[in-house]
C-alpha cells in the first residue's frame, strides 16, 4: 500500500511508468516505485512502448503492460486526490502545460 498519488503527465513514460519500473525503485524516496514492484516482462513493455512509433504500436505495448499490472495488483493506492479546473473567460494564458494548474501562472493574466 502506498500513501501517494499517480500523475500522468502527458505521456504514460513520463508518468505512470514510473510507478511500475524496477529500475526506479528507491526506498523512501515518493513518485517512484515505492512499493518494490519487480515484474521483468512490464520493464520490457515499459521501455519499448516509450520509443515505439506509430500510436497504435504504442497502445499495444501499454495495454499489455496494464494487463500484468491489473493481474498481480503491485500496489494498493490510500490516497486520491482531485485537482482542480480553473475556468474563466477574463483569465488568459492560466494553464499552458500538461501539468495544468500545477505549473506556475507567470504567463496568466486578465483581460479586461
Amino acid at each position: 500500500m502506498a500513501f501517494t498519488y499517480l500523475y500522468q503527465y502527458g505521456d504514460p513514460a513520463l508518468g505512470v511508468t514510473r510507478n511500475y519500473i524496477s529500475s526506479n525503485i528507491a526506498k523512501g524516496s515518493p513518485w517512484n516505485n515505492v512499493q518494490g514492484y519487480v515484474n521483468e516482462r512490464v520493464d520490457e513493455l515499459a521501455d519499448a512502448a516509450a520509443v515505439a512509433f506509430p500510436a497504435e504500436a504504442r497502445q499495444e505495448l501499454y495495454t499489455e503492460m496494464q494487463q500484468i499490472i491489473v493481474e498481480e495488483a503491485p500496489l494498493a493506492w490510500l490516497l486520491e486526490l482531485e485537482f482542480p479546473t480553473i475556468y474563466r473567460c477574463d483569465v488568459k494564458d492560466l494553464v499552458q502545460t500538461a501539468i495544468g494548474i500545477n505549473d506556475a501562472f507567470g504567463n496568466a493574466w486578465l483581460d479586461r
